[in-house]
């Protein structure tokens, strides 16, 4: 056989080494029926259990392959679903596998007869009649034969054949197989949308009264179909038809999907397994890249960051070649060493010079000049009270240059009130002793500069303490 295979499969013209063969009912079986709704997940186990109700042969005998077909015809209900089966003898498979392989060929697909020729049909069916009807039936009648088909969205739900005992038959014989009956328990039984038309193709004699017998016997309009001419084949048949749509497999898009070869199919157990692998790895891909792309962004910051700040060599030799931990004793020595000169300058929210220096300049009035600023306080780095690092006291000394003697006192005493008036000294050294006098050795060197007509001036002398009981006093 593998031969005769080799042989007119070598004459003829083919675009590869892949073969799909479709069965007779000699060697597979087609069956469509109806179960309990149930998840994907069961259908395996449920299939396995309903196909023991509608073939009669031991299970373990049989290779078989389903398809789920969700319903939606008259006779549909949610709480079913239908199912397309094709069954074959477990070795079937092998066997042919065989055969096609000593041919040099590949075996791409095994089906049933049924499911092939209603791949064709309906390729061949024209789109108007598709959208007047979805569901119909197709009667093929020959000289020893006949079959029909009851199709509905593309897919085969039903299917009828009866061997002619005599030659020609007569149009009686078609009350044999209850053609209207199977129409019906097609729609009701089965799920199928209504059958509202029927085709009818042949080569008997007789073919209008068999059309018209069949239009009588179903009630729904009957046509013509030649098969023949679209495919240009000259006296095709059953085996033919079959032969040409499982040709069709893999470059006609149609509903059925059912093959018992199980030659590039995976189980739905294992899509389920894929599908689930792919959205995990779609979630951690997904992760890594939103990570990668935030580390990258904290890393250009930070960069930018760093590049604001310039390298100074003089610290580069300073901490060359050495740990984390000589640094840290290297920071909290200079840590150590910041909190005494804190200390020295005053400590945080203490009196500093600076803020002195600053107040003076500010408080002073045009008429009057210093001429000698002490300020005096001890360094007492323990934790007693006589350690908080207050200045003890601050001298001043100056004068002042006015028209009267009297004036120039007034603008030392102004100048005192407004010491006493600022935020900072008057808080810190609110007690004031004031002295003032006429000195002219005090004054020799002014008066040189300004000449003979220059008067003596009044010299003053501020020594401030921090606060006490009692008030100022002014010598």
């Amino acid at each position: 056989f593998a031969q005769f295979l080799n042989k007119n499969l070598g004459a003829a013209k083919r675009a590869g080494p892949n073969v799909v063969v479709t069965l007779s009912r000699h060697m597979g079986l087609f069956r469509y029926f109806t179960m309990p709704a149930a998840e994907s997940k069961f259908w395996a186990t449920a299939v396995r259990l309903e196909i023991k109700k509608h073939v009669p042969l031991a299970l373990e005998t049989l290779k078989f392959d389903f398809q789920v077909i969700q319903q939606k015809g008259a006779g549909a209900s949610k709480m079913r679903q239908g199912v397309l089966t094709a069954v074959t003898g477990k070795d079937t498979v092998g066997k042919i596998e065989k055969i096609i392989s000593a041919a040099g060929l590949k075996l791409a697909g095994v089906e049933v007869a049924p499911c092939s020729i209603a791949r064709l049909w309906d390729r061949l069916d024209t789109p108007d009649a598709k959208a007047e009807s979805q569901s119909y039936a197709h009667v093929l009648v020959d000289a020893t034969s006949m079959r029909f088909l009851v199709i509905d969205r593309g897919v085969p739900v039903l299917f009828r054949e009866l061997l002619w005992t005599q030659a020609p038959p007569s149009v009686e014989a078609l009350r044999r197989i209850e053609f209207a009956n199977s129409l019906r328990f097609a729609a009701e039984m089965l799920g199928a949308a209504p059958v509202s038309r029927a085709l009818v193709s042949g080569r008997l004699p007789d073919m209008p009264a068999w059309r018209e017998a069949l239009a009588q016997d179903s009630g729904v309009p009957v046509e013509d179909a030649d098969i023949d001419a679209p495919l240009g084949l000259r006296g095709g048949d059953w085996a033919a038809y079959a032969a040409v749509g499982a040709a069709a497999k893999f470059t006609v898009r149609n509903a059925v999907a059912v093959d018992v070869g199980q030659a590039n199919k995976v189980s739905e157990e294992e899509v389920r397994a894929a599908k689930n692998i792919f959205i995990v790895s779609a979630v951690l891909t997904a992760y890594f890249i939103i990570s990668g792309v935030y580390h990258q962004a904290l890393y250009m910051i930070r960069s930018q960051d760093l590049g604001r700040y310039h390298r100074e060599p003089r610290l580069e030799a300073i901490f060359k070649g050495k740990r984390e931990r000589d640094i840290q004793t290297m920071i909290k020595a200079m840590q150590g060493r910041a909190n005494t000169f804190d200390a020295i300058n005053g400590g945080a929210g203490k009196l500093r010079p600076s803020l002195v220096l600053a107040e003076l300049a500010k408080s002073l009035p045009p008429e009057l000049w210093l001429t000698d600023i002490k300020f005096e306080r001890p360094l007492k780095l323990g934790n007693g009270p006589e350690s908080r690092g207050e200045p003890s006291k601050l001298t001043l000394s100056g004068y002042a240059r006015a028209a009267s003697r009297d004036e120039e006192a007034a603008l030392v005493l102004k100048f005192k009130e407004e010491l006493l008036k600022s935020k900072d000294i008057g808080t810190s050294l609110g007690h004031v002793d004031v002295t003032m006098n006429r000195k002219e050795e005090q004054l020799a060197a002014t008066r040189l500069a300004h000449g003979p007509e220059f008067r003596q001036q009044t010299a003053f002398t501020f020594t401030m303490t921090p606060p006490k009981a009692g008030s100022g006093m002014m010598r």
